[in-house]
């Protein structure tokens, strides 16, 4: 009767361990954004662009002056970002724990990037910004060494490049400063095709330098040069949801990784198959 109850205990530590945590995944997606002038990462209320978190950002031997992109690759749970560091011109790719602010070096990416977004594959491109060797174009760049591969050039408008990758049209959106406002494109990797997409209000999305797509609300946020939180569809309707007290650049939702939960409901099912055999043996 023992062993009954063992493997009914463990059959219903299987259910609670993999509710609960895949629960906490599903719920658990967080907003962090860097700061392009300091060392601080933000977390922050993707409905308001309030601050929730600040963080301090560290790389064991450097001191940080600022960070441009941001990404998380949902396929391995990691996040990575490319920071100005003191006495560097180019910018360097990390692995970086948004929780802790604790980075560790992939690399130096040998210019000077402005934007980082994973697609669907676990393929990081990254966006050149005006001031680099081969500005406003978009590469690959490899998770493990920093080594990039031109992909093609962009060139519409000049300050402020920004890239999206959005999983449910494929795309990857892309904004760029222009006189008085700024652009948004849609990228088609795999045709080469780059198609504009007007907005609804350019002189609201000046400069935008922060952009990632959100999928639980199904657009894009936003943040300009004159702090202000934006939201945008696809379609291009520029909508401000409110100011923050700061310029966010690379922006990027992080969440519980996905292994974990697969981990603990494993747990659940070694212990059926333990109470199983203990029944076999008795």
């Amino acid at each position: 009767m023992s062993i009954w109850k063992n493997t009914l205990a463990a059959a219903a530590l299987a259910s609670v361990c993999t509710v609960s945590i895949a629960g906490t995944a599903a719920a658990s997606g967080m907003l962090f954004a860097i700061d392009p002038f300091s060392n601080s990462l933000h977390q922050i209320d993707p409905t308001t662009g309030a601050d929730i978190t600040t963080t301090t950002m560290t790389l064991a031997g450097e001191t940080i002056n600022g960070g441009n992109g941001l990404a998380f690759n949902h396929l391995t749970g990691e996040m990575f970002a490319i920071l100005k560091l003191q006495g560097q011109s180019t910018r360097e790719l990390v692995r970086i724990d948004p929780l802790t602010g604790i980075a560790v070096s992939i690399g130096d990416t040998g210019d000077r990037f402005a934007g980082l977004t994973f697609d669907a594959m676990g393929t990081l491109y990254g966006v050149t910004g005006d001031g680099a060797s081969v500005s406003e174009s978009l590469f690959t760049i490899n998770t493990s060494t920093a080594a990039t591969t031109f992909v093609m050039s962009l060139g519409n408008g000049n300050d402020g490049e920004g890239i999206a990758y959005n999983p449910d049209d494929g795309l990857i959106y892309h904004t760029s400063g222009i006189a008085g406002g700024s652009i948004l494109e849609a990228i088609d990797v795999g045709a080469m095709t780059v198609t504009n997409i007007p907005l609804s209000d350019a002189s609201l999305a000046t400069e935008i330098f922060g952009i990632v797509y959100d999928p639980m609300q199904g657009l894009l946020l936003a943040s300009n040069i004159s702090s202000n939180f934006l939201s945008i569809t696809t379609g291009g309707v520029v909508t401000d949801i409110g100011g923050n007290s700061r310029d966010l650049r690379g922006m990027a939702f992080y969440t519980v990784s996905e292994p974990l939960t697969l981990g603990l409901f494993g747990l659940g099912l070694a212990g059926l198959g333990f109470a199983a055999r203990r029944r076999k043996t008795a």
